[in-house]
């Protein structure tokens, strides 16, 4: 018998003029070494929105305002016994306030700004593949 397990995750898209603001996951993370939005996973009872400013506040420093959803996401993945669902929810969102600082003892070990152009040559996480090409898409 197959267990099922679902995670569900919320990103912030933060721009600024050319540039996207990204994080490079930890060493204990399964993509070590990669970039990807920031956010991270939904903890229960907890509100998609809650989450992408939780999440990016621990790993960036910034308080966001979330807008629109810009992206949504579902991918099922079977390791083994194991049936693991991620659906991954991506939001425009605005810094509001707080200041660029790298995570400590979290998912993340630093957060900077990336030209989009050098974006798409980091070695990214899917999500970030396909919500840059998302923004082109939209012309932005």
């Amino acid at each position: 018998m197959n267990q099922f397990r679902q995670r569900v995750g919320c990103y912030a898209v933060i721009t600024r003029g050319h540039e996207i603001l990204l994080c490079q996951l930890g060493r204990r993370e399964r993509d070590a070494g990669g970039w990807t939005l920031p956010g991270g996973g939904m903890d229960f009872g907890e509100s998609p929105q809650a989450t992408v400013i939780r999440e990016t506040f621990e790993e960036t420093g910034y308080r966001v305002k979330p807008g629109a959803i810009l992206a949504s996401y579902a991918e099922g993945i079977v390791r083994g016994k194991f049936r693991f669902q991620s659906v991954q929810i991506v939001y425009d969102a605005e810094i509001v306030s707080g200041e660029l600082r790298h995570e400590r003892n979290g998912s993340t070990q630093q957060a900077v700004w990336v030209h989009r152009e050098e974006a798409a040559k980091l070695s990214a996480v899917p999500l970030v593949v396909r919500t840059l090409a998302q923004l082109e898409a939209l012309g932005r």
